[in-house]
C-alpha cells in the first residue's frame, strides 16, 4: 500500500510514468487524490483530508487541512476561481489556489463528486456514495437534491434533483460536464447500480 498519495508523471505525453518526488499525508484513505486541476502554472489536488498544491507535479505541499467530518471529492475552475467540494456540507473557494474560504450549503447529507460550469453557473452533482452505507447509515433510503447550483460564485446555493423527482431513487452523479449547451451528468443508481446519463439544457 502507498505511504503518501500516488501522483505519477509523464514527461513524454504518457508513454512512460514515474513517481512524484514528494507528496504530503499520513498515508491513509483520505489521504488519496481525488481530483487534479491545472490553472496559471499551479497544479491543485483534492483529498479526503485537504488541498494539497505544486507548481511542477513533484513536489507538493499542502494548503490546507479540511475539518474534521468534511472530505473533498471534486475541484472545478469556474472561470473566475477554483470551487472544490465533497462532504460536510462546505464548499470550498479560492482565487489564486494558496488562500481558501469554506462557505456552508443548504445539504448536509450529500457528498458531492462532481462539479461543472459555464461561466454564469456552476452546478455540483453527487449522492450517497457507498462509503455512507460503510459508516452505519441506513442505505439506501435517501431521497434528496442530488444536485446544487450557484450563480453567484458558490455564496448562494439552489437546489435541485438531477434525476426528476425525489422519489425517483438513490442516484450518485460521478460526473458532470458542461458542453455543447448542455450539463451532463453520469452517475448510477444506487440500488440497481444501473449506470445513467442525464443532460439539461
Amino acid at each position: 500500500a502507498p505511504t503518501v498519495p500516488q501522483v505519477m508523471i509523464s514527461g513524454d505525453r504518457g508513454d512512460t510514468w514515474q513517481d512524484a518526488d514528494s507528496s504530503p499525508g499520513s498515508g491513509g484513505a483520505f489521504d488519496l487524490f481525488e481530483d487534479l486541476i491545472y490553472r496559471d502554472g499551479l497544479f491543485v489536488g483534492v483529498t479526503g483530508s485537504g488541498i494539497q498544491v505544486s507548481s511542477d507535479g513533484n513536489t507538493w505541499n499542502e494548503i490546507i487541512d479540511v475539518p474534521e467530518g468534511v472530505a473533498l471529492d471534486t475541484i472545478v475552475d469556474d472561470g473566475a476561481q477554483l470551487v472544490a467540494a465533497g462532504s460536510g456540507a462546505v464548499v470550498l473557494t479560492s482565487f489564486d489556489g494558496y488562500n481558501w474560504t469554506g462557505t456552508q450549503t443548504p445539504v448536509e447529507r450529500v457528498r458531492y463528486f462532481s462539479a461543472a460550469g459555464n461561466g454564469s453557473k456552476l452546478v455540483l452533482g453527487g449522492g450517497w456514495g457507498p462509503y455512507l452505507c460503510l459508516q452505519g447509515y441506513t442505505c439506501p433510503t435517501f431521497k434528496g437534491p442530488h444536485g446544487m447550483s450557484s450563480t453567484d460564485g458558490g455564496v448562494t446555493w439552489d437546489v435541485f434533483n438531477i434525476v426528476g423527482s425525489f422519489e425517483d431513487g438513490s442516484y450518485d452523479s460521478l460526473g458532470l460536464a458542461w458542453g455543447n449547451d448542455r450539463f451532463v451528468s453520469v452517475g448510477r443508481f444506487i440500488e440497481s447500480g444501473e449506470g445513467t446519463i442525464f443532460t439539461v439544457d
